[in-house]
């Protein structure tokens, strides 16, 4: 069932995600890399609190591994609580909250305002505004009915210190990032900005008291760390800055482009090749080289300052391997691996269609019928699919089928709406799209199609 105060403190998910998944890359030291998944399995990310009212609040808990606990009816008398367990994703590209609990409710927020301790998110369906706070307390015991990744470890029991004797040293074109130990700590993790106030990413997480950004930002790069274990993560450490000069930066050719990879987006007969690649810090512009065998001699075709450019030669028959440079005013990076390139053979990049045939009702079984449309224009079907609206649930009911049927029969009973009508259809997809004809619709009063 809903919970009236959701709103005031889901949201406060988005912090605790954008604050602890990193979205800046770091660089190729011993450390456990957070982009090459060094955060731990099921370790809690942060805590975060609705604004207290009274005694009237809740507290939720996010773990590494993208699921999460929500204490509710806090009762501070025996410091228990209720528990609801949910999973979480975000989409950082539009900076995006999605959160759905284990029984079945879905959430979803924009960020409108993020500090260090404080979040204010927008509730995208109600378009209702909440404001949170980083929790650093001690959790209350699970009371609740959910038994999965919500109950308090042992060491809930007593919050972790934050970092202390933080500091942050040059070395050539890397920060050397030092602080102290802290008791209960098993691990670390080391958060990025370029001010003192802005937005701080988590750029890796560490076991030891030291580590190496061996890739900072050109400019000012400022540092916290907190403490982490198996329940916990503390508060943020005193920042330490550091500074990188554009001119220092150049003077270091740019690592190797990672990630490329090619894909046509467009088809056979219009051929629309990409390659894509990791951007790479220190790059001023990248050249794109092209080889008609993976070990072969690679010949320059473009170069660009984005992470993209498009082969506009690319082979109709036979493959092309694609390897890119990283270049500065230093000189060029050494060659990337390679991506190859194969034409799809009938590759027609078009979405499937249908038209609906012989559709019939008898008695209570409805069977709907189609064709494909075939030649040029019109993909093959990957996946079909059978969509019944339910007037009950309000809501349409999909029943996956075979990519090759042509017909399906099924029961309409209990799926009339108030004027007798039944609505079912079929949508064909595959890589490319999806498209329908769309419903057909038949009258159970008057036994007759209206569509």
């Amino acid at each position: 069932m809903k919970k009236m105060y959701y709103l005031w403190y889901l949201p406060t998910l988005m912090m605790v995600v954008l604050m602890s998944v990193g979205l800046a890359s770091c660089g190729d030291d011993d450390d456990n890399d957070v982009n090459n998944g060094g955060t731990v399995s099921a370790s809690i990310v942060g805590s975060w609190a609705s604004a207290m009212q009274g005694k009237d609040y809740s507290i939720l808990v996010f773990y590494a591994n993208g699921t999460g606990t929500e204490y509710y009816g806090i009762n501070s008398s025996n410091n228990s609580a209720e528990t609801d367990n949910f999973s979480y994703t975000v989409d950082h590209s539009i900076k995006e909250l999605k959160i759905i609990y284990n029984y079945g409710e879905v959430w979803k927020y924009k960020i409108k305002e993020l500090t260090d301790q404080k979040l204010v998110l927008v509730d995208i369906m109600d378009d209702e505004t909440g404001t949170f706070y980083r929790y650093t307390g001690s959790l209350p015991n699970n009371s609740g009915n959910n038994d999965d990744n919500g109950g308090n470890n042992q060491d809930d029991t007593n919050s972790l210190s934050a970092p202390s004797g933080i500091s942050a040293t040059t070395s050539g074109s890397s920060v050397i990032i030092q602080w102290n130990s802290v008791s209960g700590a098993t691990k670390y993790n080391v958060y990025r900005s370029n001010s003192t106030n802005g937005y701080y990413s988590l750029i890796k997480t560490v076991s030891n008291t030291q580590t190496t950004d061996t890739n900072p930002l050109n400019g000012d790069n400022y540092y916290k760390i907190t403490a982490v274990n198996v329940s916990q993560e503390s508060g943020y450490s005193s920042y330490a800055h550091a500074s990188i000069s554009n001119e220092d930066n150049t003077q270091q050719k740019p690592i190797a482009p990672t990630g490329i990879t090619v894909s046509n987006e467009g088809n056979n007969y219009i051929p629309d090749v990409v390659i894509r690649w990791n951007t790479v810090n220190r790059a001023t512009k990248y050249q794109l080289y092209k080889s008609s065998s993976a070990n072969g001699t690679y010949s320059k075709i473009g170069e660009t300052t984005s992470n993209f450019l498009a082969d506009n030669n690319a082979p109709t028959n036979g493959s092309a391997y694609y390897k890119v440079k990283a270049v500065n005013n230093a000189g060029e990076s050494p060659f990337s691996n390679y991506a190859k390139y194969t034409p799809i053979s009938n590759d027609e990049a078009f979405t499937p269609h249908i038209t609906y045939g012989n559709c019939t009702v008898s008695g209570n079984t409805m069977t709907l019928r189609w064709t494909f449309k075939t030649g040029f224009g019109y993909g093959k079907a990957t996946s079909v699919t059978l969509r019944v609206w339910n007037p009950y649930a309000e809501e349409w009911q999909d029943t996956k089928l075979s990519a090759t049927a042509t017909s399906t029969s099924f029961n309409i009973a209990n799926k009339s709406d108030s004027d007798g009508w039944v609505k079912a259809g079929i949508v064909v997809e595959n890589e490319k799209g999806s498209s329908t004809p769309g419903a057909k619709i038949y009258n159970t009063k008057t036994k007759t199609w209206l569509y």
